[in-house]
């Protein structure tokens, strides 16, 4: 089993992702409470999801669940994560600030569509922040439902960018 099909499973049905989150956690050999202490759900959640008395788990909380379980399958996973989408030039030559428990996560982008792509999949990963064109950061603003900034692709430009969208994501 894998984190996909507990997703997969999940938009099948309530039944179908209790199993497979069963399955999962099983194949892994961990427990509910290596579960809750790396996702952050409480164990009496995640308890109540498994027996099946809370079946239909909040978003927020499967986003948790398949953080954790995509971290013990030894997937790549970015936590505290700021998305920079810009072109492979930009990306190449950016070289990454020092900045403590953040991590920037380079997606490549040469269209308007792919910066709506490389946007949402940003989102998806985790991103907690999205800098992009400015051309771009209003349209994208409407589509995500994380902080979005625009910038002009000089490095000065860059490291200022990436740090408001550090200090509207919270951090």
């Amino acid at each position: 089993m894998a984190y996909k099909d507990v997703l997969r499973s999940a938009m099948i049905s309530n039944d179908a992702f209790v199993e497979s989150l069963r399955k999962d956690i099983d194949s892994l050999g961990v427990s509910t409470k290596k579960i809750s202490d790396i996702s952050k759900v409480p164990v009496s959640t995640l308890y109540k999801i498994l027996s099946g008395e809370r079946s239909d788990p909040q978003l927020s909380t499967l986003r948790q669940i398949i953080f954790a379980l995509r971290k013990l399958q030894g997937k790549e996973v970015y936590d505290n994560m700021v998305a920079l989408v810009a072109s492979m030039a930009v990306i190449d030559n950016f070289t990454k600030p020092n900045l403590e428990n953040v991590n920037i996560k380079g997606y490549i982008a040469s269209s308007y569509e792919d910066v709506i792509v490389a946007s949402v999949r940003a989102e998806k990963d985790g991103a907690k922040a999205i800098v992009c064109a400015p051309i771009m950061a209003s349209l994208i603003e409407k589509i995500v439902n994380v902080p979005v900034v625009g910038m002009r692709p000089s490095e000065l430009e860059i490291e200022s960018a990436l740090d408001v969208a550090i200090k509207k994501a919270g951090n």
